[in-house]
């Protein structure tokens, strides 16, 4: 839940990411979240010719979320250390940060949508965050 003193702006951002991460955009313009995130942060942060990495995209967008979803509802970590499920596909050689990025997924999509009062708009795809 929000708190009244919590900054609102980064309240929003932590939400869009959220809705971004959960798959509440479009699937045909954006065919993965990686593309999904790249255009939120053009439209962000307006830097058209940079395309940011999972890696980027773990520092500047997931991280944060992860730490604040797991400051309000502390049982959620084990997400981080469980493994996801796209690592017991063998034929994968994954990086740690491809893990990471796996996990933290994971952990934000078993986030219930009220941790930061999504709106019902986003949750009825009617809500355009990118």
């Amino acid at each position: 839940m929000i708190k009244e003193n919590e900054n609102t702006e980064y309240i929003k951002f932590l939400t869009d990411i959220c809705a971004l991460c959960k798959g509440w955009y479009d699937e045909n313009k954006y065919p993965t979240l990686l593309k999904a995130l790249n255009e939120y942060y053009h439209k962000e942060y307006g830097n058209e010719n940079f395309e940011i990495s999972k890696d980027f995209a773990l520092q500047l967008f997931i991280y944060p979320l992860v730490t604040e979803i797991i400051n309000r509802n502390p049982k959620m970590v084990k997400y981080i250390f469980n493994p996801a499920i796209e690592e017991f596909d063998n034929t994968q050689n994954m990086s740690m940060h491809d893990i990471m990025y796996a996990r933290c997924l994971t952990l934000i999509h078993n986030t219930k949508k009220d941790i930061f009062d999504i709106p019902d708009d986003v949750l009825k795809g009617q809500y355009n965050i990118i």
